[in-house]
Parts: C-alpha cells; sequence; structure tokens
C-alpha cells in the first residue's frame, strides 16, 4: 500500500512538474506573441495590444486600432485564460465602441461575443465573432465572423456573414457575405492577398444632389494579390446580375439605367509596391485635387504596371432617350475590352476593342433606330505616356473654360508650344482604328429620312514614319436610301496619303494626330497655326496614288445594278499651298491648289433608263443623272463613251485644266454652245430648256474658267 502510494505520488509530482511546465511554455508563448505587436495591414491600419492585468492563468487585454491619421480606437476588450498547452479567450467590445458603433451605424447592439482558441503546440487559432443587433428599421440583424490563423505559414483567412442591414429608410443591403485572406509581408507587416465579397441585394441612395439611387443584385467582387520583393500581380472582378441607377428626375419606373449581367475584370502585372489604389484613392477624396490633377494621378495609376488588361461584358442594357415619349435605347452582348503592354513608358502599346450585338432605339412614334453587330477597335503604338500626360491639362483647362473659349487665340500659349515642340521629338505613335457594322437602319420622317446599310467595314491608318503616312479603306455590302429611290452594292475604297519624310518632325505632326487634334486651334494663333500648317504641307508633299472608288448603282427596290468606278490621285503645288488637312472636306475646299486625276467610268445602263423612268416616286436622282451625262439626249461634251461606259478623265496640273485631253476651257465652250442650241430648240418648240444644274458637274468650277 505504501508501495503503491509512492509511485502515485510521483506520477502525481511528474504531472505537476509536466503541467507547471507546459503552463510556464504557455505563458512564454503567449508573452513571444505579445511581444510580436503591433502589425500593421499595408501601411493603412495598426493594431496594438495593451495588457491591462495578468496571473499565472488569466490576462486582461486590450486590443486597439490605429489608423493611416494615427487615430486610435478600443475595439477588442479580451479575458485570456492560459491552460497547458491550450489558450482559452473571451472577448468583447469596449463599451465606448459599442455605443459609437450605435451612433454611427444607426444600429442597437443586443448581443456581442467573441470566443478564441489557441493551440500552443498546433498550428492553428480560431475565433468566431457573434453579433446580434437591431437595425434603424428595427430589424434583428446577425453578424458572424470567422478567424483562422495559421501560426506557421501566419496566413490569416477571415470569414464573415451578415443577415441584412438597413442603414436608413431606404439605403440597405441583405445577404452580405465576405472571405478574405491576409498574408505576411515582412515583419508584423500584413497585405490582403484574397477577397471574395458577395451581396444578395443593395438598396444604395446617395446624397449628392441628384438623388441618385443604385440597386443591385446578386452582386460578386473578387481580388486575387500575388506578392513578391518589389512587385505585386493584381487580378479583380466585379459581377452583378441586376444594376438600376436612377435619380430624382425619373418620371416613370423604367426612366432608369438598367444593366443586366454586368461583368467587369482587371489583372495587372508587375505593380510596384509602392504604388496603392487606396491610397491614391483617399489622396483624392481627402486633398479634393483639381481635375487635372485628378486625371493626371489616375492616369498615372492606370498605367504603373508591365501589363494591364480590362474587360467589361453586358448582357443587356437599356437607358432613356426621352421618357417622356417612351424611347429607350436597348443594347445587347455588349463587350469592351482595354490592354496595354507598359514595359517602356515611352513605348506603350495599346489596344482597345468595342463590340455589341444589337442597338436599338425603342418605344419612339416617328425616330426608328436599330444597328447589329458593332466592332470597333483601335490600336495605338509607340505611345509616349510621358509626354502624353504632360499635354493633358490642356484638355482638362479647355473643358474648365469650354463656353468662353474660342479658336485662335490672339497670342500662342507659351507653354503648349514648348511641349508641343517637346512632344514632336520624335514623333513615332502609330494608331490604327477599325468599324465594322453587320447592319444599321435609320428613319427619321421629320427629314424624311430612311436609311439602311449592311456589312460596312472602315479600316484607317496612321503612320508618318511609313511609305504612306496615312490610309483608309472602306466597304459596305449594300447602303438604301429610300426617299432617293437609290441602292448602292458593294461599295469600296481606298485611299493611300502618303507624305514624305523630314529630317526634323514638324510639331504640326502633333497638331494632325486625332488625340491633339482639337488643341491646335485652341492654344495656338492663328499666324503660328497657318504658317506650321504651310511649312508642314511644303516638308511633307501630301500626295495620294492609286485612290479608288467603285460600287454598284441599283435603284430601290433593285431592278438592275450598274458599276462605276472613280480614280484619283493627287499632290498639292508647293509653290500654291497655303493650308492642308487631313479632313476630306476641308482639303476639298483647297482643290484649286492641287495637282488632279480623276477618271470616272459610268455604265451606260444609268442613263435614260427605262425602268428608272417608271419608278412610282422619287425619280429625281435618275433624272439628275441622266440630264448631267446626256442633256436632251445628247451627250455631254466632258464624256466620252466606249462599248460599256461613259468616260470623263480630269488633269489639273500646275495651273492647266484638261478633260479627256481637251483644254478645259473648250470643252466649256462646247457645252455652252450645247446649252444655246437645246435653248433655241426649245423655244421653237414653245418649250423651257431644262439644264442641269452647276453643281452637278464635274469640280469644273465654271465660274473660274470665264475669269481672266
Amino acid at each position: 500500500m505504501k508501495r503503491k502510494a509512492k509511485i502515485t505520488l510521483i506520477l502525481s509530482s511528474i504531472t505537476l512538474i509536466l503541467a507547471s511546465a507546459a503552463q510556464f511554455y504557455t505563458n512564454h508563448k503567449i508573452d513571444r506573441s505579445l511581444q510580436s505587436f503591433p502589425y500593421h495591414l499595408k501601411d493603412q491600419l495598426t493594431l496594438h495590444v495593451t495588457e491591462k492585468s495578468r496571473s499565472f492563468f488569466q490576462r486582461e487585454l486590450l486590443f486597439t486600432l490605429e489608423d493611416a491619421q494615427q487615430q486610435k480606437n478600443d475595439i477588442i476588450s479580451t479575458q485570456l485564460t492560459a491552460l497547458p498547452f491550450t489558450i482559452i479567450a473571451e472577448s468583447q467590445l469596449p463599451d465606448p465602441l459599442i455605443r459609437e458603433l450605435n451612433k454611427k451605424l444607426n444600429i442597437t447592439i443586443d448581443k456581442n461575443s467573441i470566443n478564441s482558441k489557441f493551440s500552443v503546440v498546433g498550428d492553428y487559432l480560431q475565433s468566431d465573432i457573434s453579433t446580434q443587433f437591431r437595425d434603424l428599421a428595427n430589424k434583428p440583424q446577425d453578424l458572424q465572423i470567422n478567424i483562422n490563423f495559421a501560426t506557421k505559414s501566419k496566413f490569416m483567412e477571415i470569414q464573415s456573414q451578415l443577415s441584412g442591414f438597413n442603414y436608413d429608410a431606404k439605403t440597405k443591403i441583405e445577404g452580405l457575405r465576405s472571405q478574405s485572406v491576409l498574408i505576411p509581408v515582412g515583419d508584423h507587416h500584413y497585405d490582403l492577398a484574397e477577397l471574395d465579397l458577395e451581396i444578395k441585394h443593395a438598396d444604395i441612395y446617395l446624397l449628392n444632389g441628384e438623388n441618385t439611387h443604385i440597386k443591385l443584385e446578386k452582386a460578386r467582387y473578387n481580388l486575387n494579390k500575388a506578392i513578391d520583393e518589389s512587385f505585386y500581380d493584381l487580378a479583380t472582378r466585379f459581377k452583378s446580375e441586376v444594376i438600376k441607377i436612377s435619380n430624382k428626375n425619373k418620371t416613370t419606373e423604367k426612366d432608369a439605367l438598367d444593366i443586366l449581367g454586368l461583368d467587369i475584370s482587371n489583372k495587372q502585372s508587375k505593380v510596384p509596391n509602392q504604388v496603392s489604389f487606396y491610397k491614391t484613392f483617399e489622396n483624392l477624396v481627402e486633398e479634393n485635387k483639381a481635375l487635372p490633377d485628378a486625371l493626371y494621378l489616375l492616369t498615372e495609376l492606370f498605367f504603373s504596371n508591365e501589363a494591364n488588361e480590362t474587360k467589361i461584358n453586358i448582357k443587356a442594357l437599356s437607358f432613356p432617350n426621352n421618357a417622356s415619349l417612351n424611347q429607350f435605347f436597348n443594347a445587347n452582348d455588349i463587350n469592351l475590352a482595354f490592354a496595354s503592354d507598359n514595359k517602356d513608358k515611352q513605348n506603350i502599346n495599346t489596344q482597345f476593342e468595342v463590340n455589341i450585338g444589337q442597338i436599338a432605339l425603342d418605344g419612339a412614334p416617328k425616330d426608328q433606330f436599330s444597328m447589329k453587330g458593332l466592332a470597333l477597335s483601335q490600336k495605338t503604338s509607340q505611345m509616349n505616356l510621358t509626354e502624353q500626360l504632360n499635354l493633358l491639362h490642356f484638355y482638362t483647362d479647355l473643358l474648365n473654360d469650354l463656353s468662353t473659349r474660342v479658336p485662335f487665340p490672339e497670342k500662342d500659349q507659351p507653354d503648349f508650344v514648348a511641349k508641343l515642340k517637346q512632344r514632336a521629338q520624335p514623333f513615332k505613335e502609330q494608331r490604327e482604328f477599325r468599324l465594322q457594322v453587320e447592319a444599321l437602319n435609320y428613319a427619321n420622317p421629320t427629314f424624311n429620312v430612311d436609311v439602311a446599310l449592311e456589312h460596312l467595314d472602315l479600316n484607317h491608318q496612321e503612320n508618318q514614319q511609313a511609305n504612306y503616312g496615312y490610309h483608309s479603306a472602306l466597304t459596305i455590302k449594300k447602303l438604301i436610301h429610300k426617299p432617293l429611290a437609290l441602292q448602292i452594292n458593294d461599295f469600296t475604297y481606298q485611299i493611300p496619303l502618303h507624305l514624305n519624310k523630314r529630317v526634323n518632325p514638324s510639331p504640326f505632326d502633333i497638331c494632325y494626330n486625332q488625340t491633339y487634334r482639337l488643341l491646335c486651334p485652341m492654344y495656338l494663333s492663328k499666324k503660328t497655326y497657318q504658317t506650321w500648317q504651310e511649312s508642314f504641307a511644303k516638308e511633307t508633299n501630301p500626295s495620294i496614288t492609286d485612290a479608288e472608288f467603285r460600287f454598284a448603282l441599283d435603284t430601290f427596290p433593285s431592278t438592275q445594278a450598274y458599276p462605276v468606278s472613280v480614280k484619283l490621285a493627287f499632290d498639292f503645288n508647293p509653290e500654291k499651298t497655303k493650308a492642308f488637312s487631313f479632313d476630306t472636306l476641308e482639303t476639298i475646299m483647297h482643290w484649286e491648289n492641287m495637282n488632279i486625276d480623276l477618271q470616272l467610268a459610268l455604265a451606260k445602263g444609268l442613263v435614260n433608263n427605262e425602268k428608272h423612268a417608271s419608278l412610282p416616286q422619287k425619280q429625281e436622282v435618275w433624272q439628275t443623272l441622266s440630264q448631267w451625262v446626256k442633256p436632251q439626249d445628247q451627250l455631254a461634251p466632258y464624256f466620252l463613251e466606249n462599248e460599256e461606259n461613259y468616260l470623263l478623265h480630269y488633269v489639273q496640273k500646275n495651273g492647266k485644266r484638261t478633260i479627256n485631253a481637251q483644254p478645259f476651257e473648250e470643252v466649256m465652250a462646247k457645252l455652252d454652245q450645247q446649252h444655246e442650241v437645246q435653248a433655241d430648240e426649245s423655244q421653237s418648240q414653245g418649250e423651257q430648256p431644262e439644264i442641269p444644274a452647276l453643281n452637278d458637274s464635274p469640280p469644273d468650277a465654271r465660274d473660274e474658267a470665264k475669269a481672266p
């Protein structure tokens, strides 16, 4: 018996010693854990801990959160119970924090409990937070938060669920769920690596003067961040089945922007660790930065990476055109994509694409509009982002006083001129624009417009360093103008514009670029603008060779299509050139300073066609065409004919003009004689002659021909 008692005593002593050792070890681990505080979340939030009291088995801790402005708030009061190899914690929110939350969030916290369990020898920390509260609508709500901490990897996973929340009489959310992962990025520093946030329903009212109402259904936000020593890769995504945006001006329930199936994603690679999207937006709001500074920061932020890819997909979109008339634009299958290669900020390549399945104007009593298969893309290469940003503020300044700004001020803006010259050294930027439309219909009875087209494809390239500085190509399968009873089939054109290479680039290279075309007239005096324009034209000697237009002309409804072709070549006369523009209409205004070679071929079936004459209405276009080619059934002197076509060849070179190899003046004289004969014949028959309008003739400038 004594031996058993002795053995029991020895075992009890060993157990006590081990338990004491385990307790000391547990307390030691607690001390080490407390010494590792504070912890930082990406320099935005700092978590401190204060030990209020302690004993061998229990400790009282107070956790304090500090923001970037060094404002501290006590957030959790914890009673820690240390057992051998195990730690149990019971926590609660401090009373001052509860009162502050009740006041700021318009809630009443009825019950709050925080239970935690730690394993000293294991690899976990678990904490469960449960809060029951009543919101402004006095509706009971429940918040559950679960925290798991892996002590070896130091990864922290946080899961939370909120049943709902009525912030005020209108703003409310339902079914909020989130899951996030925090990872260590150095000693005592954490960063958000993963976030998954879901909302079942939300009604958000903004007090912005417009009473904007945003309604969300089944929205989800994802964030994934891969971090290394110097950079991080970031991927974000936002999805929502329904988004409805309206304001105080809505007159009906349908008077709102409706978005169905929104999906926005963004991927950025190699973002410098010092770049913080949160801090940038926070600074914009807190410092109330002016528009130029805000745009500069946001643009710089968007390209602060080595690669950027953004996509926006929308299943259906509806917005009012005129709600009072019940007119709404509807679009389906909308896809936008932007990608950029930003490794070299002085040599950025970008690509932007828009694809829309269908657009229609619904509910309109008169106007009708529909478009199917819209595809738009623009590629930019060798863009100098730094120089782009240097010119950005000129656009914002222009927008600020657009109502008072007029083109061509009396004096140049010196800073703009300096930036323009700097931007042109050298200007390598290249662009390619493409527009495709599968089908389009538009009708406006008020203006007697009813047009339709099928399969449009427009391609435009800008490259002032290549053999052809600019190149445009267009094809249209079918174009119909119903009021004119006109149909054009298989329309194509090719316009290659050639610029001579120069040793030194001109600032006007920038003025002709699509991005800056609006700026030059607003910041340059008329004298400087015209001087640079004239110099540019003389140095580059713009010319078009082998431009070609082809199409088949038919009636509507279709009877018989006949081919028409136009070939065009021109270059400016350097001695007389005072202006040049890449705007086609503006360039034509200066055609007298060009060397022109124009060849026109019209199929004979287009003239005096019995089917055209038998059209029930709107034959004017066909009558005008016939009278222009064969007035009074006689071939006009500016046309020749072969077996199939009527031909016109107009040449203007070094101030001399010919039509079909005959002097221009002689042809015009023959035309006058023809008109006189026709007038005499008509008078003898008691009829007035029908003479084609001058503007129906080729570009002959008859009034100039009669001038000395």
